[in-house]
């Protein structure tokens, strides 16, 4: 039956594409969801389409379909790297990726870890849920302890 052909189809697919695997993605507790592709693991890194996690930190996203080229924009940080490299250029400065960003079915997957750290968020892998919490960085107030001495003039 069309059922059984394609469960076979997507168990024997299943390993090489890493679509399976369930990854939660979560920035401050609430869920993204992703409209096309799913988050997947590939040899340790967790890769994610770009465009779900990154507008929710706040980044503009921009594709450059001839040149291959993704251009990250969040306040002063400009972040570009092309498809297929293992780095990507932060504000003029080159950083090595801990694995390249990948082209599948029309959607650019990034190493999430790198990219929300680039982005200034924190990222934890939780094993038990399979799961990725990023916490975008808070300016917090606290009031000072210390006291400061009045100026000099």
């Amino acid at each position: 039956s069309n059922a059984r052909l394609s469960f076979a189809l997507f168990a024997a697919f299943c390993p090489v594409l890493a679509v399976c695997q369930g990854i939660g993605v979560y920035v401050d507790r609430k869920p993204v969801v992703f409209p096309v592709g799913q988050p997947m693991e590939w040899k340790g890194h967790v890769r994610v389409p770009l465009r779900g996690v990154f507008e929710r930190l706040g980044g503009n996203v921009g594709w450059d379909g001839a040149a291959q080229t993704v251009t990250i924009n969040k306040g002063i940080t400009t972040i570009k790297l092309v498809v297929g490299e293992p780095h990507a250029i932060k504000n003029e400065e080159t950083i090595v990726m801990p694995t390249k960003s990948i082209l599948r079915s029309g959607t650019v997957y990034v190493p999430l870890r790198f990219l929300a750290e680039s982005l200034d968020a924190n990222v934890n892998w939780d094993g038990s849920s399979r799961s990725v919490q990023i916490t975008t960085q808070k300016v917090i107030s606290a009031p000072s302890t210390q006291r400061v001495p009045p100026p000099i003039f």
